[in-house]
């Protein structure tokens, strides 16, 4: 049941930050990650939600309105694009050398 509630939230709030097929592909990923260890995934995700929610926060307040959205996707989205990146490098990495000591 906890495994069903924390998959919910982000799936929520994944799909809300970043819509469409890209929130639902890296909910997806979180939620069949117990192959590669599902509680790195799931430490992960939660540590790019609240890194991305931070970020957002701090430049919506800072720049305010349409110029602090605008700016902030323009600086946000490289940035989460690159953690993402090295998070999951790093899980399949992890996971290629679990199945390799099996």
């Amino acid at each position: 049941m906890p495994l069903v509630v924390v998959w919910w939230c982000l799936w929520s709030c994944l799909w809300l930050s970043f819509g469409g097929a890209f929130g639902g592909h890296l909910c997806l990923w979180s939620f069949f990650g117990h192959i590669f260890g599902h509680r790195l995934v799931v430490l992960l995700v939660m540590s790019l939600v609240i890194v991305w929610w931070c970020l957002w926060s701090y430049l919506w307040s800072s720049f305010g309105g349409a110029f602090g959205c605008a700016f902030g996707c323009r600086l946000v989205v490289p940035l989460v694009a690159t953690y993402m990146y090295l998070c999951f490098s790093l899980v399949v990495l992890l996971g290629h050398s679990l199945v390799l000591n099996l």
